[in-house]
């Protein structure tokens, strides 16, 4: 027993030395059903680094298309810094493993490190039930926001002219939201933008209980306004994406807004490129190489609630 214990302590101290002499320390402040934050605290050996955060397997098809390393993805995607400083993710998914990952550059190279973390789970086996809101409507937009109840985890919102829902009846409607490329926890507070003018809309939701039974569908009808100015062309004017089409990068511009964070998604809904944004940055580049060519959808958010979706064609 006494030689057991000497060789857990060991072990035991070995792994904290290890971790101690780590270029860089991370630390998880706090974690929620869809962020996590976290602390990295710079040690003497290094110089500066990079970090991100990620599923489990996410970047394997990156591995494979790009025949990029773990090493070339995180000063890609990442976060660059050369101080101590503090990151909150947000936007994950709801009880899922997450792998933060740290790329320290040091005078006798680089060093890869990473930590573990989940986001907590939400929901139980009640009904799930969401409500709706929508404001701010002009003539090209309207901003909805939908709130999911303790029961809820995880759920689906989308915008359906009434005239398409009539004609398409109640179960294919649902079936659209259920399609949708963007899972959403808790709260979704979205303004969407290019709608017509003076034409009934319905804003739609419906979500499951942690033991995956679907709740009922929320519906909100609302019309737009006919002959004003929306606010279409004037977050248009705010927000570039260029070039589109494009062929190795894209760059996300905001005149006057911080860029929270940018996704990409291909036409079958699957998240193919997550850019964590450092704070206050008005702008955010994505590195197209590996993609197919083809047409993608650029989800961009940005500080007080404001989003856009955009369509890149990838050449």
């Amino acid at each position: 027993m006494r030689k057991l214990f000497a060789v857990v302590m060991t072990l035991f101290l070995c792994i904290g030395t290890a971790k101690a002499q780590s270029p860089v320390t991370i630390s998880v402040d706090s974690v929620s059903a869809t962020t996590v934050s976290a602390h990295f605290a710079k040690g003497e050996s290094c110089t500066e680094y990079s970090f991100m955060i990620a599923e489990p397997g996410s970047l394997d098809m990156w591995f494979q298309m790009m025949g990029a390393t773990l090493e070339d993805l995180i000063p890609m995607w990442g976060i660059h810094a050369t101080s101590d400083t503090s990151y909150t993710w947000t936007e994950l998914a709801a009880g899922t493993e997450q792998i933060i990952y740290v790329l320290a550059n040091t005078a006798s190279g680089n060093v890869v490190d990473s930590l573990v973390t989940a986001t907590a789970s939400i929901g139980g086996s009640g009904v799930s039930v969401i409500t709706i809101e929508v404001s701010e409507i002009t003539d090209n937009s309207a901003r909805v926001i939908c709130t999911a109840n303790d029961q809820t985890s995880v759920f689906y919102d989308q915008l359906i002219e009434k005239a398409f829902f009539d004609e398409i009846g109640t179960d294919s409607a649902i079936a659209i939201v259920k399609e949708s490329m963007f899972p959403q926890y808790e709260v979704d507070d979205w303004t969407w933008l290019s709608l017509n003018p003076n034409t009934e809309y319905y804003a739609l939701a419906i979500g499951q209980n942690a033991d995956g039974q679907w709740g009922e569908l929320a519906m909100q009808l609302f019309r737009t306004q006919a002959g004003t100015q929306g606010i279409d062309a004037v977050i248009k004017s705010r927000i570039s994406v260029y070039p589109n089409p494009a062929t190795d990068q894209v760059t996300v511009s905001l005149d006057g807004l911080a860029v929270d964070e940018v996704e990409l998604y291909d036409l079958a809904g699957r998240k193919v490129i997550s850019c964590q944004v450092s704070a206050d940055a008005q702008s955010a580049t994505l590195s197209l190489k590996g993609l197919l060519p083809g047409a993608y959808l650029l989800r961009a958010s940005a500080k007080g609630s404001m989003g856009f979706t955009e369509k890149v064609i990838v050449k």
